[in-house]
């Protein structure tokens, strides 16, 4: 039981030690606007490796969150922060009918497109899971 306890200890810790945020993650990236539509959307992208879009929910949230809990993946990753069209820093539709999950699909298409990546993965958080696998079926 001792043996038991020590070893759930031990990978408790182990989780802990590496779910830690970086307290200063947000200083290491750095916004840009790319044009998608006639609409500027707020990216931010940091290292290098296979390339990682992470999708946030809401629908409404801006990326924020997301950076701040997977930022650190930039270490063996190019990671691809955003917000979606009328969230965050990005411009807002012209029309309500501009959003969409539809359209929220080809934003990562066309991001993915403009920053000359092949092939992406995807993570999604609430709302970011649905035009994540909306974007599988598709793409």
């Amino acid at each position: 039981m001792n043996q038991l306890r020590s070893v759930l200890s031990l990978m408790f810790l182990s989780f802990n030690l590496y779910s830690q945020q970086d307290p200063n993650i947000f200083d290491q990236f750095e916004s840009q606007f790319i044009e998608i539509g006639g609409y500027k959307i707020n990216v931010e992208v940091k290292g290098e490796g296979d390339p990682m879009f992470f999708l946030p929910g809401g629908p409404g949230n801006s990326h924020d969150y997301m950076q701040g809990n997977f930022g650190q993946y930039y270490k063996t990753n190019t990671v691809v922060f955003f917000d979606w069209l009328g969230r965050g820093k990005s411009d807002n539709a012209k029309d309500i009918s501009e959003y969409s999950v539809e359209n929220d699909v080809e934003v990562i298409e066309k991001l993915r497109i403009k920053l000359k990546f092949n092939k992406i993965s995807l993570v999604g958080h609430s709302y970011g899971t649905v035009p994540a696998q909306a974007y599988a079926i598709k793409y």
